[in-house]
């Protein structure tokens, strides 16, 4: 795992990740997994900064502070999804449907719409692993993400589904906008994780986990540039089987009126914050973003809006 000190890395082996792809292949399952335990233990151990954070958010979800068992558990998910990425590297691929109370048919009726869209999700279990399952309906996608120290596991996603998936950096916000239009204008969707704010300028307060918190508000706001419609997307635990349930939010579309599409963008919002925070409720160890939950707008620097 990733030792506190390096700020700007994923919450990872800082090793390599090919390395634990390596003893996935060659070793027993039962031996691999035990080792992974040791090291998920480990990492648990070295990353009290980060581990602060998880127990801050598993007390605030479920009103009680998190057992050791609880913690181990939490980290332990996000190492499975970890390894579920990097095993498709090597054709190893899971097996997605949707959940019963999924939006399936608006969902898919817009996977087969040829025009652009924009797929909204989270830091939420295996939703990076979304592209195997919009392959299938030969979707273009390029995912935005920030460049840390270990991206590798995003590296090894894109030279999986190179025909279908690709990244989209935001080191450099100057040149991102143009990296956007030219995506969109090739006939690419987008994909972005909106539970961060700090590389959005625009962003608003929604209530989340019983407090207004600052959620980003950049996907709506392209949806109005580009006129694109937008959806949210995350998953379950992995199954036996390799099977992952998926949750599908209402698809939005943009009003002509900007302000009375800011307006449905909000209401649309918080529908999804609510279905997330009540999924969480249910799978508490599928959060995987490791950083302080964020306060509302009120209580943070003022906005660039």
């Amino acid at each position: 795992m990733t030792n506190d000190t390096t700020s700007a890395s994923n919450l990872g082996p800082s090793w390599g990740y090919r390395t634990i792809i390596f003893w996935e292949a060659v070793l027993p399952r039962w031996l691999f997994n035990f080792l992974l335990g040791i090291g998920t233990f480990i990492g648990l151990l070295i990353t009290p900064r980060r581990r602060r954070y998880a127990a801050d958010y598993w007390l605030t979800l479920t009103h009680k502070p998190p057992s050791l068992w609880d913690q181990y558990r939490h980290y332990r998910s996000f190492m499975e999804s970890l390894v579920l990425k990097l095993q498709a590297g090597r054709g190893k691929l899971p097996t997605f449907y949707f959940a019963p109370k999924a939006n399936k048919d608006t969902f898919i009726a817009l996977c087969h719409n040829p025009e652009p869209a924009l797929f909204g999700t989270f830091h939420v279990g295996h939703s990076d692993m979304m592209g195997c399952m919009l392959k299938d309906f030969n979707r273009r996608v390029a995912m935005v993400r920030h460049r840390v120290g270990n991206s590798e596991d995003t590296d090894i996603l894109a030279s999986s589904f190179s025909n279908n998936l690709r990244f989209l950096w935001i080191n450099d916000p100057t040149n991102f906008i143009f990296q956007l239009k030219e995506a969109i204008q090739q006939g690419e969707s987008i994909a972005l994780q909106c539970d961060r704010t700090e590389f959005s300028s625009k962003k608003a307060s929604f209530r989340f986990l019983g407090e207004d918190r600052a959620f980003p508000m950049t996907i709506y706001f392209l949806a109005d540039l580009f006129k694109c419609p937008v959806v949210f997307s995350f998953t379950g635990p992995l199954e036996k089987f390799s099977k992952i349930a998926i949750y599908t939010s209402r698809v939005f579309h943009p009003n002509p009126d900007r302000k009375k599409s800011m307006e449905k963008a909000k209401r649309h919002f918080q529908e999804v914050l609510y279905q997330l925070e009540n999924h969480l409720k249910r799978h508490p160890d599928l959060w995987f973003n490791f950083s302080p939950l964020s306060k509302g707008l009120d209580e943070e620097s003022p906005s660039d809006d």
